[in-house]
């Protein structure tokens, strides 16, 4: 057909056939635990492990796998911010496949209950009312999301923790609850 186009078109028949012909397989990867954390640990691209004796083989074959140097960091990482709306839906999708019709279903009924503050916000900071109000809940003196509100404040808890929840309702209120909570600190100390 021509220089350009025969070897195009090769490419294209090519990638067509292992698109038809592909069959899936299952592979496995070596995880790393750190701290409450798994990583995956790389390993060469040409290595792909069918099964798990396989990963055992390479992990017992290859002493350079094992920790030579443990080191410790000090790390200060900052506090989630208060969630508004669309960070709870987006948290609740990743975290335990919800949709965001099946996340604002729960928190309204938690705001029906009285639970938690007005659900429909896109704002992530509380006004400094709301922070002292908030101080008696948790006994101690919020620092990082007291700020300019529009017109609804960010999502909190309106009670001391509830735990006559179950199910979808407790992971919604949970997870508000918390992140309010781990504002009280100016920062978390991680090794």
């Amino acid at each position: 057909v021509g220089r350009v186009q025969t070897p195009t078109l090769k490419m294209i028949v090519d990638r067509y056939n292992e698109h038809v012909n592909f069959k899936p397989e299952t592979k496995y990867v070596v995880d790393v635990k750190l701290n409450e954390t798994y990583v995956v640990l790389k390993i060469n691209n040409d290595v792909d492990f069918k099964n798990i004796d396989e990963c055992n083989e390479y992990i017992a074959s290859n002493p350079n796998l094992v920790v030579s140097k443990n080191e410790t960091k000090q790390q200060s990482i900052k506090p989630p911010t208060i969630h508004n709306l669309a960070s709870l839906q987006k948290w609740a999708n990743a975290n335990h496949n919800f949709s965001a019709k099946q996340t604002l279903d729960v928190l309204q009924k938690l705001y029906e209950d009285k639970l938690v503050s007005y659900p429909r916000t896109d704002c992530n900071k509380i006004s400094q009312n709301t922070a002292n109000k908030l101080n008696e809940i948790f006994n101690g003196e919020i620092q990082n999301v007291v700020g300019e509100v529009s017109a609804h404040e960010g999502l909190t808890p309106t009670t001391t923790y509830h735990e006559g929840l179950s199910g979808s309702e407790k992971i919604i209120y949970d997870e508000i609850f918390y992140t309010t909570q781990a504002n009280y600190f100016n920062s978390l100390n991680v090794n």
